[in-house]
């Protein structure tokens, strides 16, 4: 039981770290989550940066991070920088700087979808899974 419900917990954030969406307009930003988008007007937002492997943001009500590889070695040899560098750089300057935020307002479609059927859909196939492993180790046929 303690797996199955670790499981659909891991499968739900799983699910928000792999299939997030950040969207600016001139409103403020859009933030997709489980079950509809977040909204954050432009007065919210505290700070956005990187830390080690992770994308921190941080408005008046809260916080959220991601997280992606980093190779230091590799991004400095091509002289790339992270793309989560380049985003926090972005949305700092947008926040900064009125003139450089986006002029119309986003569409539903853009600001990204609710993300609770792919999590649905994970955790059906996660609870499959244990089942028909349980099944197998106690002798069902």
């Amino acid at each position: 039981m303690l797996i199955e419900l670790l499981g659909v917990l891991g499968v739900c954030r799983l699910v928000v770290k792999a299939r997030w969406r950040l969207t600016a307009d001139r409103d403020g930003l859009w933030l997709n989550g489980l079950r509809a988008p977040r909204h954050i007007p432009w007065d919210d937002p505290r700070s956005a940066h990187r830390e080690s492997f992770q994308l921190k943001l941080r408005w008046r009500d809260g916080g959220w991070s991601v997280s992606a590889p980093y190779w230091d070695r590799v991004q400095r040899r091509w002289g790339r920088p992270h793309p989560y560098d380049a985003l926090a750089g972005e949305l700092t300057a947008m926040h900064a700087d009125p003139g450089l935020r986006p002029t119309g307002a986003s569409e539903a479609r853009e600001r990204g979808r609710p993300l609770w059927p792919w999590a649905a859909v994970l955790a059906v196939a996660w609870t499959t899974a244990v089942l028909w492993v349980w099944a197998g180790t106690v002798g069902w046929r």
